[in-house]
């Protein structure tokens, strides 16, 4: 329940923020070529009771994803090309007093809604889950298991972030760096206050690590996260990592109309992708 004082106004005793209605959640996934698997990220997201909205925000796909993404009824927004500008792009045009941040390859575990209300109601403004990645290989077992401590080098962006949506811009969002945008953006939460942790565990797909061999990608994650702890800056770490970004398209068709369009519905009439607001709406669903 949304009964926590809002600390914006601390100090002002008349206006401590109660609701009876509990917390909704809007559930930003971003995506670049997902068409495979994201009508089914967006389905998965929507059945939990709680989610006001899935907003599946497109870096350039060349795919059908925003089809799919439609398809599965999702608000589909279109962004500059990586998941920090992306994930930006779809908290300003979220309507929930709740954010919550998924990959498109990541599924919620079971009673989410609950274990995320039970974590904010304790205090919290923001936290994470653990990850499982449902594969037998000693490695990601290893990472599976670390993820259930809760230190900035076990929590990463699978960990399906929630956060208040007023800390989040408070933060000033994700920063849109290529790689490590989650790291940084659990760093300024930690900064901000103790992060907490939901019951369960998100589903995470190891085809990242399946695709490059896991030992391989587990010391390059190792390497480059290093790298980043000492001060190399994203930009330069990003190109010894797989971009989606470097298979997307440049936002190339646009309508006549100025919206930009990627895809086309069912019956064959473009898919238009709309940018979302420079700002917020003024009023947010479940506040």
């Amino acid at each position: 329940m949304e009964g926590t004082p809002d600390p914006r106004h601390a100090g002002k005793r008349s206006v401590a923020v109660v609701s009876l209605q509990p917390d909704s959640f809007s559930v930003v996934i971003p995506a670049v070529n997902e068409a495979a698997i994201i009508g089914a990220a967006v389905t998965d997201a929507r059945a939990h009771a709680g989610v006001a909205e899935v907003l599946v925000v497109d870096g350039g796909s060349r795919d059908a994803t925003l089809d799919e993404a439609r398809a599965a009824g999702a608000r589909v927004l279109c962004s500059p090309c990586g998941r920090g500008a992306q994930m930006n792009a779809g908290a300003r045009a979220a309507r929930a007093s709740t954010l919550l941040f998924l990959h498109a390859d990541c599924r919620l575990p079971r009673d989410a809604v609950v274990a995320m209300r039970d974590v904010l109601a304790r205090g919290y403004h923001a936290g994470t889950f653990a990850i499982d990645y449902g594969s037998p290989h000693p490695v990601l077992r290893m990472v599976s298991w670390l993820s259930r401590l809760q230190a900035p080098w076990t929590e990463f962006g699978e960990a399906g972030l929630f956060v208040r949506r007023w800390l989040f811009e408070r933060l000033g969002g994700y920063p849109e760096w290529p790689v490590f945008e989650d790291v940084e953006m659990l760093a300024r939460l930690r900064r901000a206050g103790p992060l907490g942790r939901a019951r369960g565990q998100v589903r995470a797909s190891p085809r990242r690590y399946q695709s490059a061999g896991v030992w391989r990608q587990q010391f390059r994650n190792a390497g480059l996260y290093l790298l980043y702890q000492l001060g190399v800056p994203p930009r330069r770490l990003a190109r010894a990592y797989d971009q989606d970004c470097a298979h997307s398209s440049p936002s190339e068709r646009v309508a006549s109309h100025g919206e930009k369009v990627y895809g086309s519905d069912v019956s064959g009439s473009p898919l238009n992708c709309l940018p979302p607001p420079v700002s917020p709406p003024s009023s947010a669903i479940g506040r």
